[in-house]
């Protein structure tokens, strides 16, 4: 049996960079963002199954402190990729893939035709195998994908075989945001630090959860990439090649060079060989967040931030009775034309129930299981400080 791996994480985490760094690995086949309308299908699919009335265009949600999104999440935890798929959904997402990959895996576009399966399971399956027809090397090699936003899938993707291999990658909030907002394409700050929050809290959990799962800051990959690369290597059970330090050795989707996406104008790349990577990356948030944006970013991301070895600005009460951040605004003007229909974000209220899930978890006081998952997601993530992740 055939075993593959996943990259997940949030975007603007160095997925796509990472991911044509493995492929850059002779053993190694990787592909680009090729399959998320599969992950929205099989959503949608459930929620039909549960009789839940949601939106099925909208992006996959955070699931914090809506109960019908929540209820939702909760029940994808305790399934598997085993959710029969009719046919005319296969047809539909055919070409839904189509679209989705033309830009990040154009060449598996040619064998969609191939796609089939009466399961998701069965269907992704497929789907790797047209990675790798598409992507052929010689010789043996195992076969993966990154995708974003879908961190929720990852026990999915292990329960598919034994063998099978899951890596999160996970950025500091404060760069993936900025980033964002340098981009002029932005989306609303709740939707973000809330997408971010979901995305670093599962990774935790996952890895603590599974020895095929494991979790990657981005900021270790750009300070120490040969570790970082070595232990990625060891941890897919292949032998590293020098291709993967070599910037000028990573292809696009089409084969061509890679050309790193950034949305500074400058790659975290550096041109010299000598500096394979740019550590100034590491800073550029500290030029695009306000102060009020960054107060708001470490205040609600706090306890993720602190699990994984991000440190704040100063040390800040959560609990502070200074509410001027309930004025926030997000500039509607720079928004992303997709998102306008998802954003609708009345912020005085999504501030407030924000500032009470930071009461809730600085008093510690014991809350039901239902509550718990509307504001933690996971009753287990409050138990990771405990451990001492």
């Amino acid at each position: 049996m055939r075993n593959n791996f996943l990259i997940s994480g949030m975007f603007r985490t160095g997925t796509t960079m990472f991911a044509r760094m493995l492929h850059s690995n002779p053993n190694i086949i990787c592909a680009s963002d090729p399959f998320a309308p599969i992950y929205k299908s099989y959503r949608n699919t459930l929620s039909t199954i549960l009789h839940n009335s949601l939106d099925k265009k909208a992006p996959l949600h955070d699931y914090y402190f809506d109960k019908q999104h929540n209820d939702l999440f909760q029940e994808i935890q305790k399934r598997d990729f085993s959710i029969l798929i009719e046919d005319d959904e296969l047809a539909s997402l055919k070409e839904e893939i189509e679209k989705h990959c033309r830009p990040y895996s154009p060449k598996i576009i040619s064998y969609l035709d191939e796609l089939k399966g009466n399961t998701y399971e069965k269907v992704f399956d497929s789907g790797l195998g047209i990675i790798q027809e598409a992507y052929a090397k010689p010789g043996n090699s195992i076969v993966g994908f990154k995708e974003v936003w879908v961190d929720e899938f990852a026990p999915h993707f292990l329960k598919m075989h034994g063998g099978n291999k899951v890596i999160h990658l996970i950025r500091d909030p404060r760069s993936v945001i900025a980033s964002n907002f340098a981009s002029g394409s932005t989306y609303p700050l709740l939707f973000l630090l809330r997408q971010w929050r979901k995305s670093a809290s599962l990774a935790c959990l996952n890895s603590q959860r599974s020895e095929r799962t494991m979790l990657i800051r981005f900021e270790d990959l750009l300070t120490k990439p040969e570790a970082v690369i070595s232990a990625s290597v060891d941890f897919l059970g292949v032998d590293f090649h020098p291709n993967m330090t070599n910037p000028s050795s990573y292809l696009d989707g089409s084969g061509r060079p890679w050309k790193q996406n950034t949305s500074y104008g400058n790659g975290s790349l550096a041109k010299k060989d000598t500096q394979l990577f740019n550590k100034t990356a590491l800073d550029n948030w500290k030029k695009v967040l306000s102060d009020e944006t960054l107060e708001i970013i470490e205040r609600f991301c706090s306890f993720e931030m602190k699990l994984l070895g991000y440190e704040l600005t100063e040390e800040r009460d959560i609990g502070s009775t200074d509410f001027s951040i309930l004025d926030y605004q997000d500039d509607s003007s720079k928004s992303a034309a997709w998102i306008q229909s998802y954003a609708n974000y009345n912020n005085f209220t999504e501030i407030s129930v924000e500032l009470m899930r930071l009461r809730v978890m600085q008093s510690k006081v014991k809350t039901s299981v239902k509550t718990s998952n509307l504001l933690f997601l996971d009753p287990d993530i409050l138990k990771l400080r405990a451990i001492g992740f």
